[in-house]
């Protein structure tokens, strides 16, 4: 098919050029026989070919401009890589000057560069295991591999269906660079209802004959450089393995049924790539373990490890052994066989495709299935730490915290490190020896706690000493957490004030500087926030506030106030970030792990350690003054409780009594400890205070006998309960309009999306914000304009158009921010205040917008040709000309009157502002300069 495309389109562009060929043959003919006999008649054929060639030429170039036109139109200013690019300091480029090949030798040459590196990746990918020590159990028999149950064996077992690959087609993520048969997968998903089927049966032939076709072993390597790297080495790329889609369709069918069973096989210190882990997991455990160990001044390290060439080194035979040791059935296992069967790759560099590599070992960095493969390769080198007794963790509670790992990134947090770290690297060289799992010791370093010295101890070696910190996820980790806000945030602000700084030159829209706010500026916010679970402070925040408005208004004075642009669009505003409520979103996620009590997090058992004997929950309502000292000194769970009472205040929270509270283990329910009684009630379902109440109102005991299944024994614990309720809440009834913040906790128990959920959330509890500013067009236009109209004048500007530019003239209109000649010439000494067309009247915001004799004869005529396009007769009213509502007789029109109302207001807005008067009629022509704009107004 990809033939056939390329076929016709290579045809119809060699028709092309022949005839331009032909032409421009022609016209040489015709210039030396006209310059020989100077004939009039020979001069007219000439005429005649250059006309034709000029034709030719300017269709191709016409059509060149028109789909540029047309992109802009439609693309511009918009969240894309071209506004990225504009956004970069210098200029990204994937060209490699130079490179040292394997003698110390400077290659320059494309050629040579290409050479170098495809004999490098030749190298890499050659297996070096010895198959004997892998087959002898070596390292692996020492370990207990948890088995997958009966059932989820039956899931990876069973035949590939054509839901699983419409699904897979689906999932795929859209706008990445095709394989070596060029076809991306946009292609598939369009065609996936012709293609699913054929797709079914290749994959069934494949299993059967334990082979897939040659085309989809195929891959292209591309190199992404590595920052701080040496340019000139090899070793500085990351290698991409550009597959196929059809690879990518399987290889993602198999990936949504692998997991499904991850998190029962591979252990919670891995967080990365599994589902329903996150890596701020990892952060907020190793801080917990560093302000213990201070806190209690336990000597430590923690030790962070650097993996040469993770991916690229594990063995196929060694990933096949402990496939099978976790109790991967045979057609699974056959599957991960059949893709790693005889894989090849050709290496591109500076547009330069090498021969194809043989491969024989490494996870394709690239393929949706690699990062699942690579967390159960790793799986027993941390099996095999978290054995071993002569390695010891830190100790908290009953548990020990050794290992932590964010796919290749694993941290190990030791004491006794003086005979731990020997045994430690003599246990990571035996795992390479049948995984082909390398350390690079010259990148790894070791961060000492409570060592008491700034001499480096003598255990250090083979790693690097690291007494200040190093970096982790992307964040500075330092031995006092108190520090982390110095060493992260100080920086971030600084560098984000700059950025904006530099961007305001920029030539982009108001709409183009906002969506480069969210786009590039939130990320750079919201990610180390949340890797650090810092509050950050009301002057930084106040300094990046600052410098996104600066940077909206290019510099100039703000029309519209920055709350405002926060609201979201169906409220008003443009869904400009609200760095507060952000950060407040994210320390709620924290507080969501509290109330559910997810046992999977190993911080969250730090946690419940240290708020012994109750739980983090029952601290919540409490003023952070009577909390216990062990609590004050934790930065981590203190800015939690501090963000539990911003949020009773922002949610107008006053309940006396905390619902979310348990009954077990509360200190609150005295005397006589009568909390320790309730671990039945625990077991049944009810569990917290939540649980007693039905729409506000305390539950009786016959129906919390009725749905619990309780005995008549247990009502004098009841008795005990609601005796508590009504001395701390002073009724048993309590409004549910009260506790909505905990009542989003308790209905959002998974973390997926939640920061941009409870952010949705708090915009939820305003209600008609822009009331002052109906009221004001209400006034100006002298008409009443009720909730539901305004609802759908404030959601106008984010759905009248395709093109941002529209977009952005109709949203300015709403908030007035182009002014009158009136208000224009009270801050402007000397010029008039008259309106500029009649000249005569004060040019007021209701004269300048529609009382102005030639601004009525404009809109006159637009709703008289809105009439002959709709065959219904439109009057004009300001209400519908200015601020773009539909009234309820013209609802079935209106797409096509808003589109219409829309091209005028742009020539509207451009000639209200000129002193010279002109009809509707005079301005259409400026309509044609676009033709997708010409379309949507015809329409």
């Amino acid at each position: 098919m990809r033939g056939m495309i390329i076929s016709y389109t290579s045809h119809k562009r060699k028709q092309r050029l022949t005839r331009q060929l032909e032409i421009e043959n022609n016209m040489k003919k015709l210039e030396k026989q006209y310059y020989v006999t100077k004939s009039a008649e020979t001069l007219s054929e000439l005429n005649i070919a250059r006309t034709s060639l000029r034709d030719l030429i300017m269709r191709k170039a016409g059509r060149d401009v028109l789909l540029a036109r047309r992109w802009l139109f439609e693309s511009a200013n918009k969240p894309n890589r071209f506004l990225a690019r504009l956004a970069r300091n210098t200029p990204s480029s994937s060209f490699i000057t130079a490179i040292v090949d394997v003698n110390g030798e400077r290659q320059v040459g494309n050629r040579q560069i290409n050479e170098c590196f495809r004999e490098f990746y030749t190298n890499l990918y050659q297996s070096e295991m010895d198959i004997t020590t892998l087959n002898s159990g070596f390292f692996l028999n020492d370990l207990a591999f948890p088995p997958l149950s009966e059932d989820q064996v039956s899931l990876l077992e069973s035949p590939i269906t054509l839901m699983e690959v419409d699904k897979a087609i689906s999932a795929l993520q859209s706008g990445k660079c095709p394989g070596a048969d060029g076809f991306p997968v946009e292609f598939f998903k369009v065609m996936k209802v012709k293609l699913n089927s054929l797709l079914l049966r290749v994959f069934n032939k494949a299993f059967e004959e334990s082979k897939l076709p040659e085309s989809m072993y195929q891959a292209n390597i591309t190199l992404i450089a590595k920052k701080g790297k040496n340019p000139e080495s090899c070793s500085s790329y990351r290698p991409i393995s550009l597959l196929g889609v059809d690879n990518k369709i399987l290889s993602k069918i198999l990936a949504l049924r692998l997991e499904k069973v991850m998190c029962s096989i591979v252990h919670a210190d891995q967080t990365g790539f599994i589902k329903g882990r996150n890596s701020y997991n990892n952060t907020r455990r190793l801080f917990n373990i560093i302000h213990f160990l201070n806190f209690h001044q336990i000597p430590g390290v923690v030790v962070s490890m650097d993996t040469e060439k993770a991916f690229d080194r594990i063995e196929w035979e060694y990933m096949f052994e402990i496939m099978r040791r976790f109790g991967f059935g045979k057609n699974f296992l056959g599957w991960i066989k059949i893709i790693y069967k005889s894989p090849i790759a050709s290496v591109l560099t500076n547009g330069l495709l090498s021969s194809p590599i043989t491969l024989s070992r490494g996870t394709a960095q690239g393929s949706p299935l690699s990062p699942l493969l690579f967390a159960l390769a790793i799986e027993p080198l941390a099996m095999a730490i978290r054995q071993n007794p002569s390695v010891p963790g830190v100790k908290i509670g009953d548990r020990q915290h050794k290992i932590l790992l964010y796919a290749d990134d694993i941290l190990l947090t030791l004491t006794d490190p003086a005979n731990s770290l020997p045994v430690l690297t003599g246990c990571i060289k035996d795992f390479g020896l049948i995984s082909g799992y390398k350390v690079n010791f010259d990148k790894s370093v070791i961060m000492t706690l409570c060592s008491g010295g700034d001499i480096e101890p003598l255990y250090v070696k083979p790693f690097h000493w690291a007494p200040s910190g190093f970096v982790y996820l992307g964040v500075k980790v330092t031995p006092n957490v108190g520090h982390l806000y110095r060493e992260n945030i100080n920086g971030l602000v600084q560098d984000l004030r700059e950025m904006l700084t530099r961007w305001r030159s920029l030539l982009i829209s108001f709409l183009g500087r906002i969506n480069l706010i969210k786009m590039v500026i939130l990320p750079k916010i919201l990610y180390p926030t949340g890797m650090l679970f810092a509050i950050l402070k009301s002057e930084d925040i106040k300094a990046i506030n600052k410098a996104m408005v600066d940077f909206i208004w290019a510099g100039r004075k703000p029309k519209i106030k920055l709350e405002t642009l926060q609201l979201p669009k169906d409220l008003g505003g443009w869904g400009v970030p609200n760095i507060e409520n952000y950060v407040l979103s994210i320390q709620a996620r924290i507080l969501s792990s509290w109330i559910h009590e997810h046992s999977d997090l190993p911080w969250l058992n730090i946690e419940e350690v240290l708020c012994k004997p109750s739980s983090p929950v029952n601290f919540l309502g409490k003023h952070l003054n009577d909390l216990p000292h062990v609590i004050k000194q934790n930065s981590l769970i203190y800015n939690a409780m501090w963000t539990w009472g911003k949020l009773r205040k922002l949610f107008n929270s006053s309940l006396p009594l905390n619902i979310l509270s348990t009954l077990i283990n509360n200190p609150d329910l005295l005397p006589q400890n009568i909390g320790s009684s309730f671990v039945g009630w625990h077991k049944v379902g009810v569990k917290r205070f939540y649980d007693l109440f039905k729409h506000g109102e305390f539950k009786s005991f016959e129906s919390l006998k009725s749905q619990y299944s309780m005995s008549k024994t247990e009502f004098y614990k009841y008795l005990q309960l609601r005796n508590y309720v009504l001395k701390n809440a002073k009724s048993l009834q309590i409004s549910t309009a009260s506790f909505r913040l905990e009542k989003f906790f308790l209905d959002n128990r998974e973390h997926k999306h939640f920061v941009s959920k409870f952010y949705s959330e708090i915009y939820a509890l305003i209600v008609d914000e822009l009331a002052w500013l109906r009221k004001s067009w209400g006034t100006l236009l002298k008409c009443e304009i009720d909730i539901q109209a305004w609802d759908k004048i404030l959601l106008l500007p984010s759905k009248i158009s395709v093109c941002n530019r529209f977009k952005e003239l109709q949203y300015k209109i709403l908030h007035n921010v182009y002014i009158s000649p009136y208000i224009y010439s009270k801050y402007n000494m000397g010029t008039s205040p008259n309106c500029l067309k009649c000249k005569v009247r004060v040019g007021t915001r209701f004269h300048w917008l529609w009382e102005c004799a030639s601004i009525q004869s404009f809109w006159k005529e637009v709703c008289a040709n809105i009439s002959t396009a709709i065959g219904h007769q439109v009057t004009e009213n300001p209400l519908m000309c200015i601020l773009g509502y539909i009234p309820v007789s013209l609802v079935q029109h209106e797409h096509v009157i808003q589109s219409g109302l829309l091209q005028d207001s742009r020539l509207f807005i451009c000639y209200m502002q000129s002193h010279t008067s002109a009809t509707h009629s005079e301005m259409c022509p400026e309509l044609s300069f676009d033709c997708a704009k010409k379309r949507h107004y015809i329409q």
